[in-house]
């Protein structure tokens, strides 16, 4: 499991990216978390920032994500070491994980601060998190998959692959169907052996409770779905926990 103590820091670093952003450097920190994590989680994807307006700051995002995608590579090679000793607890390889990721974000700081706009930053981090939900192996509303269910019976495969895999769970306004996939209003992150079970896990009684309150009352909950191999869980977990932690994110 992730430290309580690393969750408390990322949400104290996000938390300037939702209250107007008046303090500048908590700001750069924030999209620096954001940026070296979600680039980790989109290791083959194009370059998160590729979408910014101008050619100075574009610039500045290829350097970025070429830091970025060097201190993935090192958080990489640092879980699959820490997987092969028998002694390392789960919590030890994600600290490991967190530590490397670390210096990818430590890599990027310096870029991200020659900008020196709010505006800016916000949108790294907005344009990160889009990416990633974009990029989800399986996206679908949770009203889409209670009737593929209903359709496919119990006993079929639903739409949502029994593969391990982490999840999230976003919540948007009842009339939010627009492609900007970042304005949700609440947002669960999991983890499961079973990516199918772990999300109707995290949607029930036994679940969520925020959750399980948004998709009692048939709010706009959508679904994205990240499968992996078993041994990537504690590294995809904690890169969506560092993309998406801020107010929003339901704990």
């Amino acid at each position: 499991m992730v430290k309580a103590s690393t969750l408390a820091t990322l949400t104290k670093l996000a938390k300037a990216a939702t209250k107007g952003g008046t303090d500048l450097t908590a700001l750069i920190e924030a999209a620096s978390v954001a940026v070296a994590a979600a680039n980790a989680l989109l290791k083959e994807a194009k370059p998160i920032l590729d979408n910014v307006d101008t050619e100075a700051v574009a610039e500045m995002a290829k350097a970025t994500m070429q830091t970025a995608a060097q201190g993935a590579g090192k958080a990489g090679k640092a879980a699959k070491g820490a997987a092969k000793g028998a002694a390392d607890s789960a919590a030890d390889t994600v600290s490991g994980i967190f530590t490397k990721l670390g210096e990818a974000k430590d890599g990027i700081f310096e870029d991200l601060a020659k900008t020196k706009s709010e505006k800016e930053l916000k949108n790294a981090i907005k344009t990160a998190r889009q990416t990633v939900l974009e990029n989800a192996t399986t996206t679908i509303t949770v009203s889409d998959l209670a009737k593929a269910k209903e359709k496919a019976g119990e006993s079929a495969i639903g739409p949502i692959s029994d593969m391990p895999g982490c999840f999230v769970i976003a919540t948007y306004k009842k009339m939010d169907f627009d492609k900007d996939l970042t304005d949700y209003i609440g947002i669960y992150v999991g983890r499961a052996d079973n990516a199918a079970e772990g999300v109707d896990l995290a949607m029930s009684r036994d679940g969520d409770a925020d959750v399980y309150a948004d998709v009692k009352y048939k709010q706009n909950v959508h679904i994205y779905v990240f499968n992996c191999m078993p041994a990537d869980l504690d590294e995809r977990y904690l890169a969506l926990m560092q993309t998406f932690t801020d107010e929003r994110l339901y704990a």
